[in-house]
């Protein structure tokens, strides 16, 4: 009962009765269940309020016999001017043929007999309201759908295949940036842009998955049109018909080179600082090996002369051994310093690291915003387009009681010219 209730306050109709007992009880209910009720107690008011209001009024509910111009005549003019889209149902207390085979070729969406029972009535709206409500329904759907199709297509490559992987749909920025156009792809396979790099256990594994119905994930290296290299993070998707057999794929991929080429950028300088330090390290210790040999050499030259000489010349042999002592000091003090640049290279390379780890963690977080970034702005539309509804929906309103207002001056201006 709730569902139905809502359905028709979603609705605006137009009431067109004169006798004023029933138009009393019957707009106190109509008032209650519709959104906006527009009445006329004879059928020229009635033709004119539709004019005026055509296209938020959802349906009309006359009486066939009307002062100043009947119910027919005024539904005939509606659907001279109109068309026979607009739904109408007339209410009559007479059920000869002649007058039913009239609301008929008028094109009647039904009709109620006087006095009207409330459970025949409301069940008549509602079978007529439906479709008009689904009609709304589903046009708001689209425009939704729309919306989200615009914002997938500035951002991603979307591409269609059928069961064989031929493709059969593709979007302007996946021709941008593979840099074919639509006429080269549709006919063609993923193998047009397909990466000599890649390896054939991922497609085995990305058709296994879509052939069983699941989505497939991953990052795909492909090749553009001028041999270029390009990554991309792509989802794969089944679209199965209505008994759930897959009728074709659906991919949606995002380009994350820059991603990929940053990430390799600071791989590529982390192993060539490594190298360099590690070139670096050899080279001093080899360095000071020879220079400690060659001393060592003279130093073993030195001796054994003085010991030829003389080996009563002690002194000399203290020299030899002092200066023996200073030269390894100097080279042990030469050999803690490379240790020092040696340790130093190892923090290096450690900042290196973390700064590297930061950087993942930084692309992590921007795809992560975003994500965020593109619900707030569906979220902010979503809102845009209510507040639109609502000031269309305060316009009509304004407008309705301007119209009544300005009938009842002129009632007023009628009444005082009859005074006078």
């Amino acid at each position: 009962m709730k569902k139905t209730l809502n359905l028709l306050k979603e609705c605006t109709i137009l009431y067109v009765e004169n006798d004023k007992k029933i138009a009393s009880s019957v707009l106190s209910l109509y008032e209650a269940i519709f959104k906006e009720v527009h009445f006329a107690n004879n059928g020229k008011n009635g033709l004119e309020l539709f004019r005026n209001l055509h296209n938020e009024i959802d349906l009309t509910i006359t009486e066939v016999n009307l002062p100043f111009l009947s119910g027919t005549q005024m539904v005939t003019n509606i659907r001279k001017d109109y068309g026979y889209n607009h739904p109408v149902i007339f209410v009559t207390n007479k059920t000869d043929d002649q007058t039913l085979l009239s609301c008929l070729k008028l094109g009647a969406a039904d009709y109620l007999i006087k006095p009207v029972q409330h459970q025949t009535h409301l069940g008549i709206l509602i079978k007529v309201l439906k479709p008009i409500y689904d009609t709304k329904a589903i046009h708001l759907m689209n425009q939704e759908l729309e919306i989200y199709k615009k914002s997938a297509d500035s951002q991603l490559l979307i591409s269609k295949t059928n069961l064989d992987g031929v493709i059969t749909y593709v979007n302007e920025n996946f021709c941008e940036i593979s840099q074919y156009t639509k006429e080269e792809f549709i006919g063609q396979t993923h193998c047009l842009v397909r990466h000599p790099d890649m390896k054939n256990d991922t497609f085995k594994d990305l058709w296994h998955t879509i052939i069983c119905g699941s989505m497939w994930s991953g990052t795909i290296q492909n090749r553009a049109k001028d041999g270029t290299s390009y990554f991309v993070e792509a989802k794969i998707f089944p679209i199965k018909d209505n008994l759930g057999k897959i009728i074709e794929f659906i991919s949606f991929r995002q380009d994350i080179t820059e991603h990929v080429n940053l990430n390799k950028k600071a791989t590529q300088m982390l192993k060539s600082t490594k190298l360099n330090y590690s070139k670096i390290y050899q080279e001093s210790i080899e360095k000071a090996k020879n220079s400690v040999a060659k001393e060592m050499r003279n130093l073993e030259y030195v001796v054994n002369q003085e010991r030829e000489h003389s080996r009563t010349q002690a002194t000399k042999r203290a020299r030899a051994e002092t200066k023996l002592n200073e030269t390894t000091q100097e080279k042990d003090k030469e050999i803690q310093k490379w240790k020092q640049v040696v340790k130093e290279s190892s923090s290096t390379l450690e900042k290196i690291s973390i700064a590297n780890k930061k950087l993942t963690n930084e692309s992590r977080r921007f795809n992560m915003s975003l994500d965020i970034r593109d619900q707030k702005i569906s979220s902010s539309q979503n809102k845009v387009t209510e507040l639109q509804d609502d000031k269309e929906r305060l316009n009509k309103q304004i407008q309705n009681k301007d119209d009544v207002i300005k009938h009842l001056e002129e009632k007023l201006k009628s009444k005082k010219r009859k005074l006078w």
